[in-house]
């Protein structure tokens, strides 16, 4: 239910700023289905693999530092596509990889 509802709300919000201020939009659902697969950057393998695939925390529900900067750049991408900005993205591996026990 929750997974239906997120999608709905996914479609929905884009179609609610037509015709508004130019509001950009970042997709996150989609990056962050496709980091499940496998996702490369700087040299760092990302996955969903919350033991090991540097995306997620150890407690598999909240994003590991680097996973939050993979996010940022998301924004900043996003940001700089819409505005023609050209705000620099931020290196994941400047931040700690997620500790393990």
């Amino acid at each position: 239910m929750l997974n239906g509802t997120a999608a709905s709300f996914n479609l929905a919000l884009p179609q609610l700023l037509v015709g508004k201020r130019k509001f950009p939009v970042v997709n996150l659902d989609d990056f962050i289905t496709g980091i499940q697969a496998g996702y490369q950057f700087n040299g760092i393998n990302f996955s969903g693999n919350y033991t090991n695939g540097e995306f997620f925390s150890l407690d598999g529900l909240h994003f590991s530092a680097r996973g939050n900067a993979l996010i940022a750049n998301k924004f900043i991408e996003t940001i700089n596509n819409n505005y023609g900005a050209a705000i620099p993205e931020v290196n994941p591996g400047d931040y700690p990889s997620t500790q393990r026990p």
